[in-house]
């Protein structure tokens, strides 16, 4: 895995946007690079930077939050509203770009972050949830947040502690950096599960004891069960002579209920056979009388609808009378109505061809008449036209008194035109005569001339405005430039003066950060760092000075006062340089239009100028107006004169037409006064011949049903006397007598059915008498208790003794089936306990192998394998960087301190705490190293990061570290950047990523 590039903005104390490219000169040719610059500048930025981008992590805050970033205002630069970060990598699995962005909504409250990755080959993003992409990278790099971070940044400074500390707490240095917690969390967890197990069994254990203690012994239960079988034969026994009790209750109740089913339906018979006498002496007659018509009942029928159809006919024929009188009625009144239309006598079999003649005379005359009509209106709209162009409003005027209205407009044109020719030669006299065709040109210019005259005023004035506020500028800007320098000079003095003071403080910070390290030197042993014996700052420190912090506050307070009065120097001499080539411009474009607008006037309006006099334009504009208008009026009068000829001829016409309309009319009027003839005769046509049509109608059908009449008269006759023979023989008087007998078939079905039923509920209930009394004689046989009190007392005694034992029975039941629970509940708990035993065997095992409560026992074992892999990793690094030394475990009796060999004293064995600070830092980056390839395990790292430690190398040893990193980088082409402070590395590492701090505690970054 490798890092191509790095974007980012505002992340930190890094203000703004910032671009590193790994694969663009210098750091391209030069992979071995350093990243300098002093504390708090951001070098650490770098990584957080990359962490972010591909895990939403970094190593100071572990998962990034909106709430937490809130809470902290931590990663997004301060005063700023967004941050992203962007990393290019490219791994195994390709070349993808991986983004991460926050930022403030317009209400001041952090959003949430979003993340992408991008596939640079395919150009494609993934479609991911923001939550997704961190395990997307995970997958696409092969490494983990943790294994990434070990396997990309060389801390070696841990690994220092690591080589100094004590077994136990190596151990805990050892889990922490090569995150092998998890070893510590497998021995607890195998621990808590085996205790789990463990207590599962012995609570079944328990259990079984408690339970066997609660077991009958084996002759108590034998007792308990003889017992139990006497007392259910017992019951058994009871229980029979109870049921031949209950029967023997049965039969007397039974007994005495039939008894009372006897009495009820004895009473129930008698009600029924009186109920049939009542009803037979009611209807018996009705229904043999309707009996002896059953033999002619159909002809009884045919006889009564002839009688009713031949009543029908004849109503229907007198009523068919009345409506033909009704009709003929009708009839005389619209022979009324078309005698009132007609002017003559009509013939009653000609009405039809009358209306229809009359009807063509009335549309001839009305057509005559709307001919002249159209032909008055037609001249009339014209003369209307022509009367609103000779000054004439029509508000309903007789035509002679538009005549009179016209010789009045004639009369006053002709003074007008006089009055306007006066008017005219005064105007010659005082100016040369002007054709009419020229008049609308003058007055234009007239009117520019007038618009024209003050604007030039007014350029005038505003050039020279604009040449006095140039003058005004240029003498302002004398004095300001010399006094911005001045005051810059000041500020870079007193930013001279900070820095003195604030590397006063730094210093002061340095040597309170060594107090730890001083209190271990002693007199007489040399200083690690130095080598000096002497140590006369180890408990006698330099004066501190307290008062820094406030003196840097003032001198920023100072600072800040001068940029202030630079920066209001520097916005006035803008905005005076701003100002003067404003007004320089302005009093060019002004001149140029005075100048143009001058011209203009020379050329177009100089003579019309001289030509109007003392007049001002507006006067002479008016007087040409006014003599324009003039002959434009004198004009419109002689039109007007002429239009009035013509107007007097139309008068003439339409006077003709008026007359020719009054006759026409008048021959219409005489004939018909109606409005629409079409109408009238086609509705009365339409009336004579529905009404005629109807009469003849029912004419035909009175006829018809007369003959219908007589025909079924005659028929009805003879099947009467027929008839009448059979109703006689049936002993009935007539025909009428014998239907008055009949009884409609719904009454006479009634009649039965009720005759029907009451008789055969007598017969009912009659064999339910004779079934009752037999039943009563075998009950009465098969009875031998003596009366029912005794029984029922029997029963009670009876049933009391089967409750007693059937109590005593369930007792000893329950007991017994108590102690049958309770041995296979035994039985089940023993089983449970051989199941649990044979399925957690591996737990048991493992606990006992690897388990203890605090996970000691396992992650011992673990880190002794970690230690003796990192050991034989680091060896490999160590030779490449001094081929002096070779790391090993101590021997048992070599103490708990990790030992080097040292080969240049012929393979002496001693403890690490004897090496040097630059042998130590040697040794240290050589277990970083073996860490990151560790931690990679099978992913090929090409982009490194070693922090801390150079400080404490001596030149030589420094030496042989880079070259020992440049070999390393030029074997594995692997891109590693060194942050530090030593000068003599930046010396010796040309190509850097240089931060540096400014006054506003934000930082910038150089790539050099």
């Amino acid at each position: 895995m490798k890092i191509l590039e790095i974007r980012f903005k505002n992340i930190n104390s890094l203000k703004g946007e910032h671009h590193i490219n790994f694969e663009a000169e210098p750091l391209q040719s030069n992979s071995l690079f350093a990243i300098t610059g002093p504390t708090g500048s951001g070098k650490s930025t770098l990584l957080d930077v990359i962490c972010l981008a591909l895990f939403n992590q970094i190593p100071r805050m572990n998962k990034v939050s909106k709430s937490e970033l809130a809470k902290t205002k931590a990663v997004i630069t301060r005063h700023q509203k967004e941050a992203f970060a962007e990393v290019i990598y490219e791994s195994a699995a390709g070349k993808f770009l991986s983004h991460w962005d926050i930022q403030y909504n317009r209400n001041d409250n952090l959003n949430d972050y979003e993340m992408r990755i991008k596939d640079l080959h395919s150009n494609e993003e993934f479609d991911l949830k923001k939550s997704e992409v961190p395990a997307q990278n995970e997958a696409l790099i092969g490494l983990s947040y943790k294994q990434f971070i070990k396997s990309i940044l060389l801390a070696q400074g841990e690994f220092a502690k690591f080589l100094q500390a004590k077994d136990s707490e190596r151990k805990k240095i050892l889990e922490q950096i090569t995150g092998t917690e998890i070893y510590r969390k497998l021995g607890m967890l195998a621990f808590e599960k085996a205790k789990h197990i463990q207590d599962a069994i012995k609570e079944n254990k328990r259990r079984i004891a408690d339970t066997q203690e609660e077991l009958l012994g084996n002759n108590e239960i034998d007792e308990k069960k003889v017992a139990h079988q006497k007392l259910e034969a017992e019951k058994e026994k009871r229980s029979k002579e109870k049921e031949v009790l209950l029967q023997q209750q049965n039969l007397l109740n039974e007994k005495n209920r039939l008894a009372k089913d006897l009495v009820s339906t004895k009473e129930e018979s008698f009600k029924f056979e009186n109920e049939l006498k009542v009803f037979l002496n009611v209807n018996e007659v009705k229904i043999q009388k309707h009996s002896k018509t059953q033999a002619f009942a159909e002809e009884l029928q045919q006889w009564k609808n002839k009688k009713t159809e031949l009543e029908r006919l004849y109503i229907e024929t007198e009523q068919i009378q009345k409506n033909i009188l009704q009709l003929k009625n009708e009839e005389d009144s619209l022979i009324k109505a078309i005698q009132n239309i007609l002017p003559h006598q009509i013939d009653l079999k000609q009405v039809t061809a009358h209306l229809e003649a009359f009807r063509i005379e009335v549309n001839r005359l009305t057509h005559q008449l709307n001919d002249v009509r159209k032909e008055y209106k037609l001249h009339w709209n014209s003369l209307k036209n022509e009367l609103r162009k000779v000054d004439i409003e029509f508000k309903n005027q007789s035509l002679e008194e538009i005549e009179i209205e016209l010789d009045e407009n004639l009369t006053r044109w002709k003074k007008e035109e006089n009055k306007l020719q006066l008017q005219i030669k005064q105007f010659e006299a005082n100016y040369e005569k002007i054709a009419s065709s020229e008049i609308a040109d003058l007055l234009e210019k007239a009117i520019e001339a007038k618009q024209l005259e003050p604007a030039i005023f007014k350029l005038k004035a505003q050039t020279e405005e604009y040449e006095l506020q140039i003058k005004k500028c240029n003498q302002e800007l004398k004095d300001l430039p010399n006094r911005l320098e001045s005051k810059i000079n000041l500020i870079e003095k007193e930013q001279l003066k900070l820095d003195v003071i604030q590397e006063k403080k730094q210093h002061q910070l340095t040597i309170a950060n060594l107090d730890k390290l001083r209190s271990y030197l002693q007199n007489g042993e040399a200083c690690p760092l130095c080598g000096s014996e002497m140590h006369p700052y180890a408990k006698h420190l330099p004066k501190i000075e307290d008062d820094l912090d406030l003196k840097i506050k003032e001198q920023k307070h100072k600072i800040q006062q001068f940029e202030k009065e630079r920066n209001t120097l520097n916005e006035e001499l803008i905005s005076l340089q701003n100002k003067l080539k404003t007004n320089r411009q302005q009093f060019r474009k002004t001149s140029e239009d005075l100048a143009t607008e001058q011209q203009k006037w020379e050329t177009h309006y100089a003579d019309l100028s001289k030509q109007k006099g003392k007049l001002n334009w507006e006067d002479y504009a008016q007087q040409l107006k006014k003599y324009q208008s003039n002959l434009e009026q004198i004009k419109k009068n002689k039109e007007k004169i002429e239009l009035s000829r013509n107007v007097a001829e139309k008068l003439s016409e339409l006077q003709e037409l008026t007359k020719q309309g009054t006759v026409a009319k008048n021959k219409l009027n005489s004939v018909y006064e109606g409005s629409d003839i079409d109408h009238e005769v086609g509705k009365l046509k339409s009336n004579w011949d529905k009404l005629s049509e109807k009469i003849e109608g029912k004419k035909e059908t009175k006829l018809r049903l007369k003959n219908k009449h007589k025909e079924l008269a005659n028929e009805f006759d003879v099947f009467s006397k027929q008839l009448e023979k059979k109703v006689i023989r049936k002993g009935f008087k007539s025909i009428d007598a014998s239907l008055a007998a009949r009884l409609s078939e719904q009454e006479f079905q009634n009649l039965q059915h009720q005759q029907q039923k009451l008789a055969q509920q007598v017969s009912d209930a009659k064999a339910k008498i004779q079934h009752i009394e037999k039943e009563l004689t075998t009950i009465s046989q098969k009875i031998k208790a003596t009366s029912m009190d005794e029984l029922q007392g029997d029963i009670t005694r009876i049933t009391e003794e089967i409750q007693e034992i059937e109590e005593s029975s369930k007792r000893l039941f329950s007991e017994l089936e108590r102690q049958k629970e309770k041995l296979e509940r035994i039985s089940a708990l023993q089983k449970a306990i051989k199941k649990t035993q044979k399925g957690n065997e591996y737990w048991l095992l493992m606990a006992e192998l690897i388990g203890d409560a605090e996970g000691k026992k396992f992650n011992d074992f673990a880190q002794d394998l970690s230690l003796e892999h990192l050991l034989s990793m680091a060896n490999v690094q160590l030779k490449e960087l001094n081929d002096r030394y070779q790391l090993d475990r101590p021997s048992p009796d070599e103490g708990s301190d990790l030992v080097v060999i040292d080969f240049h004293m012929g393979s002496e064995r001693r403890s690490v705490r004897t090496l040097s600070g630059g042998e130590t830092f040697v040794v240290s980056l050589a277990l970083a190293l073996a860490l990151s390839d560790l931690a990679s395990k099978n992913v090929q790292i090409d982009s490194l990061f070693i922090d801390e430690g150079f400080g404490t190398l001596d030149p030589e040893t420094l030496d042989q570290t880079l070259d020992t990193l440049e070999r390393l980088q030029a074997e594995s082409n692997k891109t590693i950047g060194i942050i530090s402070h030593v000068e003599a590395l930046k010396e010796r590492i040309q190509t850097q990523i240089k931060l540096s701090k400014n006054g506003q505690g934000y930082s910038s970054l150089e790539v050099i």
